[in-house]
């Protein structure tokens, strides 16, 4: 009897020790998946071996084989930034993926990595006019491309941005204190407008904004964040900033 009970209290701290054991080890599984390379006049580059994929959130890396393709291995179960990263190209983002920690899953979000756009705008210039039908007023914003922009269906594609901030025009925290206003330009105008009321609405009248703008690649590439903030992929160099006073 005093056996028995010997090898049961035996049997029973075996059970807890495996129990503790399997509580502190965590799984992990892997990610895979394909990425592409384009030059600065969008075109594919089908060499797309030496790109550098990994996570904001752990350690872990792999690199690209010729064809693109990558697999990460050992990750444990969390929410990811897949980062994709080159020299010479812009790093491509994939934010908030969700991972269960089990098997090998694949990323089907392709990512894109984009050469800078050749190009910028030189000239940005602001005037104010009625709208029509008495609506108010309207801030008239007029881009100058360089002559090395690609064109798109006879347009410049570019972003302009208005903002409380000259530090914050190109940041990828941005808060309200940024406006975008358009993301292509009108075919042979270059020029945008938007309504000086909702100016006044969001930044208040007599705001100074600083104004820029950068041209967009030719391979239109946008990725966004869980909380819906843009960034852009392959952007050109940004224009000079000019600063406008809300009336």
């Amino acid at each position: 009897m005093k056996f028995g009970v010997t090898a049961l209290l035996s049997l029973l701290l075996i059970l807890s020790s495996c129990d503790d054991n399997s509580t502190e080890t965590s799984s992990t599984g892997s990610l895979n998946g394909q990425t592409r390379l384009f030059d600065e006049k969008g075109n594919q580059i089908y060499d797309a071996s030496g790109i550098t994929v990994s996570l904001k959130e752990n350690p872990v890396s792999a690199t690209t084989t010729t064809s693109g393709a990558w697999h990460l291995k050992d990750v444990p179960m969390g929410t990811y930034t897949i980062l994709f990263s080159k020299p010479g190209f812009d790093t491509a983002k994939i934010f908030g993926f969700q991972f269960n920690g089990y098997g090998d899953v694949r990323v089907d979000e392709g990512a894109e990595l984009l050469k800078p756009a050749p190009g910028r705008i030189e000239q940005i210039m602001l005037s104010t006019r009625k709208a029509a039908g008495d609506t108010g007023e309207l801030l008239i914003i007029k881009c100058t491309p360089s002559q090395d922009v690609i064109l798109v269906e006879g347009s410049v594609r570019y972003v302009l941005k208005l903002s409380r901030s000259e530090n914050s025009l190109w940041s990828e925290n941005e808060d309200n204190s940024l406006y975008e206003v358009s993301q292509y330009a009108k075919q042979n105008l270059y020029e945008n407008s938007t309504s000086l009321d909702f100016l006044k609405q969001k930044f208040g009248s007599g705001s100074r904004l600083y104004v820029t703008a950068r041209v967009m690649h030719r391979h239109y590439g946008v990725r966004y964040d869980n909380f819906y903030k843009r960034y852009y992929v392959g952007l050109g160099q940004p224009s000079e900033t000019i600063t406008f006073i809300i009336p």
